[in-house]
């Protein structure tokens, strides 16, 4: 059969597919490879309309990045469209007695509305008429739902319009799965905010949390509940991670209020839904597209964080700020030849042609466990990300600034920080005490009111390839039995030691 892509001219084709609804286009992808391509070329056009204009979206590079465009518009909406069905795969499957051939009918789940003029129009009542898996719809005009929810069955909640104006007072999640999309998660006038109430409680299976508010409270989940949050806003709200290890918060902004943004805490536990180096993984297929290797991988991404506020340090510096052409110099002078400076490490970290991974670093990430939190901003809190009580996370790619600190991490916990900008906080910007440690490697470091990276009793993290500069204090401190290894850093033009050792401190540098 002749291809009639070749009768009419493909602008004028790009014209006629520029008013297709997703699913034809979808089904234009299906009918050649040309028709493909074509299809394809509507990435900048009607893609990106697609997304911003027709669905209640948020920008797929928001927080962090909201003026950068992605670099496919259609895979974009690709995974937000494969994200919001995900939460369906998490339900318990029906199993067949033996020697019995059950042939179940397949219920199409029901679509109920919630509004002045629909058949509920309390949220509470469409919860109760409910069955497994169905969505109910709210629409825009209801302004608060003012009683706790409390949700036993999958369900899906989705707001219609402005998540500003669908208002739920508080939700309670005990079912396998569940899914809240586009409302806003406050408490009501007449609950005591101080402390901050709970908005959104989970205790048993998964939640997926996506383009939401939260204000004036917190989410809480507990094990054996897991939460998936992406694309909502914290105003004066945080998370709570209790002794769970299936969470993970992507593209999320927290900002305002006195206490931590999310704390984590408690061991995880590990078995069949969480095995060991489960991140590792995840981490390798969030950036599958670019067909690296594990060690080009986090070379690009190391690289790509550190040039974004690379600064050449200045010429005049003291004896505690060493180059390593001056170190070059002092050991000449001293007769110590024998000691080699590789050739790499007088060029500074943003400059060079690729960072490799040390063999230690790569066992800690294929070994990570506990949360993660990815791309998000942080700033006007007290604390971005507080770990203790031998929790365990994984932060990448986030923006911390104006913050009292920025990463806690004590009490026997671990934690890997990768590729992540901490400025401006009114004091340190990692602490790691009691016994704490991980990985802490990519991060530009800087301007912040204490020393870059604190560790102290018997904290051993491993530092690698890390910017620490213009601290109003040190760079890097260590004493009270601390420990650690610095290894290929630039830490530089910081207003004290560039790395502090007192107090019975033993690094490795």
């Amino acid at each position: 059969m002749q291809d009639k892509t070749k009768n009419l001219p493909l602008e004028l084709w790009r014209v006629i597919l520029s008013h297709l609804s997703t699913v034809d286009l979808c089904h234009c992808c299906q009918v050649s490879k040309i028709w493909a391509e074509l299809v394809r070329s509507l990435d900048n056009t009607r893609w990106k309309e697609l997304y911003l204009f027709r669905n209640p979206w948020r920008h797929p590079n928001w927080p962090n990045k909201p003026k950068e465009d992605p670099q496919s518009w259609q895979k974009a909406y690709k995974e937000r469209f494969l994200a919001s069905r995900q939460w369906l795969k998490s339900g318990a499957e029906t199993k067949c007695g033996l020697g019995v051939w059950h042939f179940l009918k397949k219920r199409s789940p029901k679509c109920l509305y919630v509004g002045y003029n629909r058949t509920y129009t309390r949220l509470k009542d469409a919860i109760a008429a409910s069955s497994a898996y169905d969505t109910i719809y709210i629409d825009n005009e209801v302004r608060e739902e003012q009683s706790p929810l409390i949700i036993k069955h999958p369900l899906e909640i989705i707001g219609k319009g402005n998540e500003g104006k669908i208002r739920l007072s508080a939700i309670e999640i005990q079912c396998p799965t569940a899914r809240i999309s586009n409302v806003c998660l406050r408490p009501s006038s007449h609950r005591p905010q101080n402390p901050l109430p709970t908005v959104l409680k989970v205790t048993s299976g998964n939640l997926y949390l996506d383009n939401s508010s939260i204000e004036h409270g917190h989410v809480q989940v507990t094990s054996p509940g897991g939460v998936y949050i992406t694309y909502c806003s914290f105003n004066n709200a945080s998370v709570q991670l209790r002794t769970s290890c299936m969470c993970k918060i992507d593209h999320c902004e927290f900002q305002h209020g006195e206490h931590s943004a999310i704390l984590i805490e408690g061991t995880q536990s590990l078995g069949k839904y969480m095995p060991l180096g489960l991140h590792f993984v995840d981490w390798t297929a969030t950036h599958s597209h670019k067909n690296l290797t594990v060690e080009e991988l986090y070379s690009h991404i190391v690289q790509q964080n550190l040039q974004k506020t690379f600064k050449v340090p200045d010429e005049e510096m003291t004896d505690c700020h060493l180059l390593v052409k001056d170190l070059k110099e002092k050991l000449s002078l001293s007769g110590s030849e024998k000691f080699v400076i590789p050739p790499e490490m007088s060029i500074p970290l943003a400059q060079r042609t690729s960072l490799p991974l040390r063999i230690g670093a790569l066992t800690t990430l294929r070994n990570s466990t506990g949360c993660v939190v990815r791309e998000c901003h942080f700033h006007s809190k007290r604390g971005a990300v507080h770990i203790r009580r031998q929790g365990s996370a994984w932060v990448e790619g986030c923006e911390i600034s104006g913050v009292a600190y920025g990463i806690r991490c004590m009490g026997g916990s671990k934690v890997i920080l990768l590729a992540n900008a901490i400025h401006d906080c009114n004091t340190s910007g990692v602490f790691f005490r009691d016994r704490a440690g991980g990985l802490v490697a990519g991060n530009v470091i800087f301007q912040n009111g204490e020393a870059g990276v604190d560790i102290r009793n018997s904290s051993d993290p491993f530092l690698q390839h890390n910017q620490i500069f213009n601290g109003r204090r040190s760079g890097v401190v260590v004493l009270d039995s601390g420990r650690g290894m610095l290894v290929d850093n630039d830490i530089y033009d910081n207003r004290e030691a560039g790395v502090y050792i007192l107090y019975r401190g033993n690094p490795i540098v």
